[in-house]
């Protein structure tokens, strides 16, 4: 006798906050793993438009079939704007939904910030 079918999914970065210099790109890779009990395969998406800031693109928005506790990784760049601040950071959250069963899902939140250099005054001697 075999259990029900149980589909699962898990997505993870393992390094969700970056960091970057105004006017250039950051990407990051996250892990999709099927942690359901029958192969799968899984659609990547971005929150709505208006919900984060800067420009940010999925390498591929479809990951597998994968089979049970396989993971494959996927791509996720984001475009720091070079008008942004010298000081500041963008938050998006990147969502893995299983095509087995649409109510299954999992996110990670990636955080991208901007460089911040040091700045050093002269020393001026009286």
């Amino acid at each position: 006798i075999s259990g029900a079918a149980a589909y699962g999914v898990q997505i993870a970065s393992p390094q969700p906050a970056k960091s970057g210099g105004r006017g250039s790109q950051v990407v990051y890779t996250v892990v999709v793993t099927n942690s359901g009990t029958v192969p799968d395969s899984f659609t990547l998406s971005l929150p709505a438009a208006g919900t984060y800031q800067w420009v940010t693109q999925l390498g591929s928005t479809s990951i597998g079939p994968l089979v049970s506790q396989q993971s494959a990784n996927a791509q996720v760049t984001v475009f720091i704007p070079a008008a942004a601040p010298l000081i500041a950071s963008d938050v998006v959250t990147v969502t893995a939904t299983s095509n087995g069963s649409g109510s299954v899902s999992s996110s990670v939140t990636l955080k991208t910030s901007t460089l911040s250099y040091p700045i050093y005054l002269p020393l001026i001697k009286k």
